[in-house]
Parts: structure tokens; sequence; C-alpha cells
């Protein structure tokens, strides 16, 4: 009897099982199919996303794109540092902090009170933003109203032991702190005094930066180059703290 037979004869069962069993077979067969091509398709998807995740090429006009771009680089400059013994230090503007750190875990922090300018560099583009900010920055030039370390004044008595008289005689002093890296960025950090317990005595802006300017002006002008400057208002015994802990040349990441 031919199979066409069979599977004429309604009242066979073994035919209707037969055509059960095909239809089955034929079902997986096709879910197979559709599982292979699907998995292929979102194997395709994650391998564009994690090269996407690069950023080689981002589109800067989608601020998600500038902003995971952005924070790769300071992560992997974080990583880098956490490779060395010494502290260094870390600005990150879209946090609002500068910080100590060492291996990648900050020591201390500070809360940037007040900013000028606030779009810092905001016009550039990611190729000359990976040339400012891909690697960490080494300080090349810093200059401040405030002692790397403690000055100590003693007052030696005969037949006595020296009494001390100061443990800094610059305490007096609002804090300010002038660098440049040599990533050609200046940073210009000016500390803020409380009115009272928990209020920021808010400086004089213009004159902190007129005061700056006109430093600026009286050096020698052919020995002078352009750099992008960035004021910064932190807490003025935090900056100061901040300030004493770095060593000399220390290295600096930058989030802007």
């Amino acid at each position: 009897m031919k199979f066409s037979e069979i599977i004429l004869q309604k009242k066979n069962p073994m035919a209707w099982g037969l055509i059960i069993l095909i239809i089955v077979i034929v079902f997986l067969v096709v879910e197979a199919i559709v599982s292979f091509v699907g998995a292929s398709k979102l194997a395709n998807k994650l391998a564009e996303a994690e090269q996407g995740t690069e950023m080689t090429n981002p589109d800067w006009n989608f601020p998600e794109n500038r902003a995971l771009f952005k924070t790769k680089l300071w992560l992997e400059n974080q990583i880098e540092l956490a490779k060395e013994d010494s502290m260094s230090m870390g600005i990150d503007l879209i946090d609002s902090v500068v910080q100590v750190q060492i291996k990648g875990l900050p020591l201390m922090q500070s809360k940037v009170l007040f900013i000028r300018h606030k779009n810092f560099l905001s016009d550039i583009d990611a190729e000359y933003y990976s040339k400012l900010f891909a690697k960490s920055a080494k300080l090349v030039n810093e200059k401040s109203n405030f002692a790397k370390k403690p000055l100590r004044k003693m007052k030696v008595v005969e037949g006595a032991d020296a009494e001390l008289l100061t443990t800094d005689t610059l305490k007096h002093q609002r804090f300010y702190w002038e660098f440049v890296a040599d990533n050609n960025i200046r940073i210009v950090i000016n500390g803020c005094e409380k009115a009272s317990d928990s209020l920021f005595q808010q400086p004089s802006f213009r004159m902190d930066m007129l005061k700056f300017r006109l430093k600026a002006k009286s050096k020698d002008a052919s020995g002078l180059r352009f750099h992008p400057t960035l004021f910064l208002w932190l807490d003025d015994k935090e900056a100061k703290a901040i300030y004493r802990a770095l060593p000399k040349n220390n290295k600096i990441a930058i989030r802007v």
C-alpha cells in the first residue's frame, strides 16, 4: 500500500500518528532554524554594541555619546593611575568634585562650590577632547600663597625647651593655587571661607579673576602661551588640605 493511500485512510490510527509525527518534526526543525538565525543576529548586535562602547568616533552631537566617551576616558585614566603608588589628583566637573586619590580610590574630596567658566571647553570635538584628556597629565608649573609644609616659628628660651609660637604663618590668607598641566590646561583654585556654620561667603568672582589676569599680563609676553583656563572655588580648609596632601609635580586626571 502506498503512503498516500495510508494517509487517506481516516480510520487508520497509524496514519494519523505518522502525520502528527511528521508535523512535530517539521515544527522542531523550523524552530531550530529560527532560533539559530535569531541567535546569530543577537550575537552580531552584541558585537556591534561592544565595538560601539569603544567610542573611537562618537557622534558628538548626542549628549549621551559625549558623556559615555568622557566617562570611558576618565575610567581609563583612573585605571592607569591605580598602577602607581604615588597620590594623584582628580578634577571631575561632571560630579563637581576635586579629589586626592591613590590606587584609584579617593582619599579626600572637596565639592566644587563655584565654577567659571561653566561650559569649559564644551565646543571642542571628540578628537581634540582625546588629545587633552585621554591620558593623565602632569603638573609642570604651579604656584600658591600657601606653603606645602606648615611653617613653624620657635621661641628659644635659655634653659628651657623651644616653644612653638605658630604652626602656620599664612593661615590668615584666603587660599590661592594656580597650576598648568602638560596638556596645556591651566586650573586656578581659590578658597571660600564660611560666613556661618553651613553657608559659604560668596567670593567676588570678577575680582579673583581680575587678580589672576593682572598677574598674567605682568609676565614677559614673549614667554606666554595660551592656556584654556578654568576657575574653581573650594572650601578654603579643604583646598589647603588637598594641596598639602599632594606631592610636587603630581599627576592629574580631568573630566569636563
